[in-house]
């Protein structure tokens, strides 16, 4: 294990500790409002610390890259343009339980798909639970979409993509853009997406101790913070539950040790049986969000690639 990769593990490792102690303590506990608020103030000091430790690991700054910052009614969103951009689009949905915000990883992935693709990346910085619950950062999402329609990009030319609580959305959004008669989208990539908040599988049990990032523990809260009075079998929180046929072709990307593997794998075997071209993409040895860590991981290197090629393919 080289120095970067023995790094983040110790971090993430710890991290995971913390939040399983934190649980522990509340174990019993009913949950309200104002301890969630509390407890994802705790997550975003943690995340912060992350967010500046994390420069240390990936590359945060590409020359020829054009970040800005726009408004899409409410909806703060970075965009960020390559050298010369074509005619495709992105939509970067990022993750972070829900309750977190753009991180320097997601936005240093976001630069290099802008560079592979010759695609402007549009990355909404969505509106956070526990303060905001569902649906609002489906709303959020759902808002920035259209606002690309409105901006004359054509839908078989735009990918929606997105990791973790972003895979989520990014089906989510697939569901809600057949219900209220939009354009779908060329394609899309769920990255190590929730696809179940019954957290009903399998992998959440095996593979509970090997995911240094997630710990099953802090389940019970991420769901009240963001589901609170919602159903989790609504498919736009469990979008297994929906219908999906009619959807875009979608790569979907997991690691083989994540808690969450076999949401990817359900889901993918629901959507080939009901007629979506599907690409799955497991690989055996990576966490979640893998895919993030460029400088770290030569899976990530190679899922740069497997996205590049697939959004340039299918748009």
């Amino acid at each position: 294990m080289d120095f970067r990769r023995a790094i983040l593990f110790f971090f993430l490792l710890q991290s995971r500790e913390s939040t399983v102690r934190r649980a522990a303590s509340n174990s019993g506990r009913v949950h309200n409002l104002e301890s969630a608020i509390s407890e994802a103030e705790e997550e975003r000091k943690r995340f912060e610390y992350f967010n500046r430790f994390s420069r240390l690991l990936i590359a945060t700054k590409f020359e020829n890259i054009k970040e800005s910052m726009i408004r899409v009614e409410t909806v703060p969103t970075v965009i960020i343009e390559p050298p010369n951009p074509g005619d495709k689009a992105i939509l970067y949905i990022h993750g972070g339980a829900f309750m977190m915000g753009l991180s320097n990883g997601c936005l240093s992935f976001a630069s290099r798909i802008a560079t592979s693709t010759h695609a402007k990346v549009f990355c909404p910085d969505y509106r956070l639970a526990p303060e905001h619950p569902f649906p609002a950062a489906l709303e959020d999402v759902f808002s920035v979409y259209k606002s690309m329609l409105q901006a004359g990009y054509d839908p078989k030319k735009i990918t929606i993509m997105g990791e973790s609580a972003g895979g989520n959305l990014t089906l989510a959004l697939l569901l809600l853009l057949k219900q209220e008669n939009y354009p779908q989208p060329g394609a899309a990539i769920p990255i190590s997406a929730g696809t179940d908040f019954r957290f009903k599988s399998e992998s959440i049990k095996t593979r509970s101790r090997m995911d240094p990032w997630i710990s099953p523990s802090a389940i019970p809260r991420m769901v009240f913070s963001y589901v609170r009075d919602a159903s989790v079998e609504n498919p736009f929180l469990s979008p297994i539950l929906g219908n999906l046929h009619g959807l875009p072709p979608l790569l979907i990307l997991v690691g083989g040790k994540e808690v969450v593997h076999d949401d990817s794998i359900n889901f993918a075997r629901k959507a080939i049986a009901s007629g979506v071209d599907v690409t799955l993409d497991v690989q055996k040895e990576m966490i979640h969000a893998y895919h993030i860590f460029y400088d770290v991981f030569d899976e990530s290197k190679m899922a740069l690639g497997k996205i590049a090629l697939f959004i340039k393919m299918k748009t």
